[in-house]
């Protein structure tokens, strides 16, 4: 979805498909939403995904840009591990709908 959302709304080829959200809010799957604190993306752009997805949370990586999956390689995959495996995941944060301190689109 991070590819669909930072590309799809500003394309010419963008579909009139209906909003997928309405659906999304009735899925019970967990999702890990992972943001960097340099991210091109607005905080809203998480928020919508913490909304859409109702058993969600929010992994935030301070000094990582877009890319925290290169900026911040092993965090990530540890919290990935951690989210998979049921594991409390570090970082996440207890109020995601409000951006942090610090945070720079």
């Amino acid at each position: 979805m991070g590819f669909y959302a930072a590309t799809v709304p500003q394309s010419w080829r963008r579909s009139t498909e209906p909003d997928v959200a309405p659906q999304l809010r009735r899925s019970d799957l967990p999702v890990l939403v992972v943001k960097g604190q340099c991210d091109y993306l607005d905080w809203e752009s998480a928020a919508d995904y913490l909304r859409s997805f109702p058993d969600s949370r929010l992994l935030y990586l301070p000094g990582a840009g877009q890319d925290v999956q290169v900026d911040e390689s092993e965090r990530v995959r540890e919290a990935v591990e951690d989210f998979v495996a049921g594991r409390t995941v570090r970082g996440t944060l207890g109020d995601p709908m409000h951006a942090p301190t610090g945070f720079q689109p």
